[in-house]
């Protein structure tokens, strides 16, 4: 019979109990559990459910290109989307300080990509590009739905602050 010494069984406690306690070691989306997930991308993050995935959002204000990627739980890695266009509805932009309303709506399309063999109707890359959001630095907007592992996200809310724009 094989017997463990003390040294080594605080080590296996210290294993099991360390998820519970620790964080992702990311700074930027923080939950109630008081863990948080960096966009990977420098972009905004909205998360989908109860820490079920997320959607990162990065505008290039220059163009009004407002590029989509979809994550896992952890913000770690991508989860494709079967989707063949992510709906947004635009209703403010802020541009050069001045917020406006609005009522746009904006396509994001499948991105394709032979390095990673992501195709449309199977990608976690969306992109789409509207005027409306040239020279924006913050937008508010709706994702009209997303279907992320199996379960359909309606009407969620996104309030976008360009990264390099003060809150």
């Amino acid at each position: 019979m094989r017997t463990q010494s003390a040294p080594a069984v605080g080590t296996w406690l210290l294993a099991l109990t360390l998820p519970f306690f620790s964080s992702c070691g990311h700074e930027s989306h923080t939950h109630s559990g008081g863990h948080s997930h960096a966009a990977p991308r420098g972009g905004v993050m909205l998360e989908l459910g109860a820490h079920q995935g997320y959607l990162e959002f990065l505008l290039d204000p220059a163009s009004g290109k407002l590029s989509l990627w979809s994550y896992d739980a952890h913000a770690e890695n991508p989860v494709r989307l079967a989707e063949p266009a992510i709906l947004l509805d635009v209703q403010s932009v802020t541009v050069a300080g001045a917020k406006r309303d609005v009522a746009e709506s904006l396509s994001l399309a499948p991105v394709a990509s032979a390095l990673t063999g992501e195709s449309a109707g199977d990608t976690s890359e969306f992109g789409g590009q509207h005027p409306a959001l040239a020279g924006a630095s913050a937008f508010a907007a709706r994702v009209r739905s997303v279907q992320h592992r199996g379960t359909d996200y309606k009407d969620l809310p996104l309030d976008y602050q360009h990264p390099a724009s003060p809150q």
